[in-house]
This record gives structure tokens, C-alpha cells and sequence, in this order.
């Protein structure tokens, strides 16, 4: 017996030393390490902009309108933080970049570094893409030593919920002068033309008559709300209707007379500028033509211009008490972007909108978002000659009680009697 102890107790310490260095396996969770990307190898999407709490669809709208129309403006906005050019990179990951936007009030460029750790906690998608985030902290950061319609100025300038507007939105994404057409100045057709032009590649929106005010239509359109438009087109059964992007999530084809009857303005470029190539290109100064206001326009927008998730449905929507939502976004952030039928004629495309649980019954009727596709037609051509659209004349003759607009890139007056009818915005 004393032989076996000996050996034993010769050998404890080597097994001792052998069990205490062995590794103890434990069931862990995965997770992600690093800053989240800009955006996915396709570039800047419109699911990457998604208003959930922040009462401010106009910007939202607007940084839609602008990536509908070019995506690789979008990209030449923002740098890596040691100024260096993300633009046709795909996953470009930074903590903080270099941002670019244009002051509304003066029109000058300005630069600022945009911070992974200030994203917000609320919007568009926390823990994936964020360049629009990044975008957005330069529009604030305008508000440290300028005042304009939308952001709350001073030492920590935030968005403000009880102003803003698109005409303020494009002037900051682009440093054009805005325009607005009221539609009660509009015939029909003459709005459908405008919609229309949003297939040239020029940001358009419109936005919504006030709670009290607006009707009921299928999709539902929300109210005081602002959508990006993609296009005007005919459908199948020979029906106008007009693609726009909805900043909740949702991209829905409305029926003319119901975006007609319950919208307040159309949005734009005062010289309906062409976004191409981004800043740099000088071709964004030329004014695209506009489709005879009967044709139909078959031009759609680039592969990340829309979600693709399902297969697109006739452009009207059918059900007078559908209420479609956008599918759930994780294909936002997700490494398999959406393929969406991509087309050589214009660029990506943004959202627009405003929050609450109410808002959900905003979403389109349509099921899943997805790729406009026009229903067969060939591209209508383009009407020559057609140039930016003069601001109504006010109604009612100079009897009429007058107001004048003091928004930046705006010189208008129209009657009072038309404030009123937009309000509240979403």
C-alpha cells in the first residue's frame, strides 16, 4: 500500500495543475462587436430611414426624396472622419464621420463630424445602418449658431416637434432653393404633372391635410403627414396613381384623387434640379421634362430605391378597410439586402412620417412594401420645353386677406384662409 500512496501523491500536483488550466465551456450569446456600418454593401437604402417617435416627417421626407432621386448624393454627404470618401463602398464602418449639409437660411456648405456614441435611441434603426442619424446630427448641429424652422437652436440644438418642413428639408440635403405648390391652385392634372417629374431624378413630396380634414382613402394616408414621391403612373386598369414612400415604412401606390383631394402642397426643387451624380456633378443644374400628363411613366427607381420583400401587386389598392403594414425592417440592417428590380434611371429612395399607435393604421394596404412596377406600359416621352412652375396667384382678388411666407428659399403669399388646413404636423 505504501507504493501506490507514494506514487499518487507524487502525481496530485501535475493533475492539479492540469484541471485548474483546463478551460470551463459556457453556453454565451454572440454579440456584434464594432460600430455598425453606414450602410450595406447596395449602399444607402430606404429602410434605413424609418421615423418611429420624432414628430419631424418633413426631414424624413426629404432625406427620402433626395436618396430616391440620387443615391450617390446621399454617399458624397457623408466621409470617413479623416475626410476620405465613402462613396461606392460597401459596410463602410467609422465611430464618427464627416458630414455635409447646407445652411437654409444662407445656402452655404458646412462641415460636421457626426458621432456613432449620439445616434438616437428612437429613430430609423439604433443598433444597424446610420447615416441618415449621421446626416441628421450635422442638420442639428446647424442649430448651435443659426435659427430655422425645425430645430430647436442653442447650445444643444434638437428637432423640433412643433415646426419644420420640407421646403427647409431639401435646402438642407441639396443647398437649392425650395418651392411649394398649394394644391387648391392645382387642377388635377397639373398635379399629377408635378408628382410626375419625381422619375427625372428631383426630389418631390406632398404632404397631408390636417386630422379634421382628411378623408378616407386605400391606403389610408395619414394626416399633417409628409410622403416622398417616387412617380406618377397608369396603372393596369388604366388608373393614375401616384408611388410615394411613407417614413413609418411602407412604400404604397395611391390613387391621384385621393393624394389630390387630401394633400395641402407639393414639395420641389425651385428649379427642379437633377440630383445625377451627386454635388459634384454639374449636370444636377439641368431641369428635367415633364411627361405629357396622360402618359404613362414607366421609369423606376434604383435597386434600393424600395422594399423588394414581396412581389408588387396591382398599383391600386383594393379593400376600401385594408390596412397593410410595411414587413417587419430587419432587412434594413440585415447582411441580404432586398434585391429590388434595379433600373439604370434613377437612384435609391426615403421616408417620411410621424409616430404613435395610430400611425400603424397609416400604413399602406398593400402587404409588404415593395419595388413600384409599372403595369406594362413604355415610357411615355417627355413634354419639351417645361420649366419650373410659377407660384400661384392668390384667390379671390385683392379683397382676399394675404399672408407671406418667410421660410427660407420661399417668396410666396397666398390667402389665410388656406393656414388653417395644415397643421399638427406628424
Amino acid at each position: 500500500m505504501r507504493q501506490p500512496a507514494l506514487l499518487f501523491s507524487s502525481i496530485l500536483p501535475f493533475l492539479i495543475t492540469f484541471v485548474a488550466a483546463k478551460p470551463i465551456y459556457q453556453p454565451r450569446q454572440l454579440e456584434r462587436r464594432g460600430i455598425a456600418p453606414l450602410w450595406n454593401e447596395s449602399g444607402p437604402h430606404v429602410r434605413d430611414v424609418k421615423q418611429v417617435k420624432t414628430l419631424n416627417c418633413w426631414w424624413a421626407a426629404s432625406s427620402l426624396a433626395v436618396l430616391m432621386s440620387s443615391q450617390k448624393w446621399v454617399e458624397q454627404m457623408v466621409r470617413y472622419s479623416n475626410g476620405t470618401s465613402m462613396t461606392g463602398l460597401s459596410w463602410p464602418e467609422d465611430s464618427a464621420v464627416q458630414v455635409t449639409v447646407w445652411n437654409p437660411n444662407s445656402g452655404q456648405q458646412e462641415t460636421f463630424t457626426a458621432d456613432h456614441n449620439y445616434i438616437s435611441q428612437t429613430e430609423d434603426h439604433p443598433n444597424g445602418n446610420w447615416w441618415h442619424d449621421a446626416i441628421g446630427q450635422g442638420a442639428r448641429a446647424m442649430g448651435k449658431t443659426d435659427s430655422f424652422a425645425g430645430v430647436i437652436s442653442g447650445a444643444n440644438p434638437d428637432w423640433d416637434p412643433k415646426s419644420g418642413s420640407a421646403t427647409v428639408g431639401l435646402k438642407i440635403l441639396t443647398g437649392f432653393d425650395t418651392d411649394a405648390q398649394y394644391t387648391q391652385f392645382l387642377s388635377i392634372d397639373e398635379f399629377f404633372e408635378l408628382a410626375q417629374k419625381a422619375a427625372g431624378g428631383t426630389p418631390v413630396i406632398f404632404n397631408t391635410l390636417a386630422e379634421e380634414d382628411i378623408g378616407v382613402t386605400s391606403p389610408q394616408l395619414g394626416h399633417s403627414h409628409d410622403y416622398a414621391i417616387y412617380n406618377g403612373s397608369t396603372d393596369s386598369e388604366g388608373d393614375r396613381v401616384i408611388w410615394a414612400r411613407n417614413s413609418w415604412g411602407s412604400t404604397d401606390a395611391f390613387k391621384l384623387q385621393d393624394v389630390y383631394d387630401n394633400s395641402y402642397q407639393i414639395i420641389h426643387l425651385r428649379s427642379w434640379n437633377v440630383l445625377g451624380g451627386g454635388p459634384a456633378d454639374t449636370t444636377h443644374e439641368a431641369v428635367p421634362e415633364t411627361p405629357a400628363a396622360n402618359g404613362t411613366d414607366t421609369a423606376t427607381p434604383g435597386a434600393n430605391a424600395t422594399d423588394t420583400s414581396a412581389s408588387q401587386p396591382n398599383a391600386t389598392a383594393t379593400g376600401s378597410n385594408s390596412t397593410a403594414t410595411d414587413s417587419p425592417d430587419t432587412g434594413a440592417n440585415s447582411t441580404t439586402p432586398s434585391t429590388g428590380a434595379a433600373s439604370a434611371a434613377s437612384a435609391p429612395a426615403p421616408a417620411g412620417g410621424s409616430a404613435a399607435t395610430s400611425e400603424a393604421a397609416s400604413q399602406s394596404a398593400a402587404g409588404s412594401a415593395s419595388q413600384p412596377v409599372q403595369s406594362g406600359a413604355a415610357s411615355s416621352a417627355p413634354a419639351a420645353g417645361a420649366g419650373a412652375p410659377t407660384a400661384p396667384p392668390a384667390a379671390g382678388g385683392g379683397d382676399t386677406p394675404s399672408w407671406t411666407s418667410t421660410l427660407p428659399g420661399s417668396a410666396w403669399t397666398f390667402p389665410v384662409s388656406i393656414l388653417p388646413a395644415y397643421r399638427g404636423k406628424n
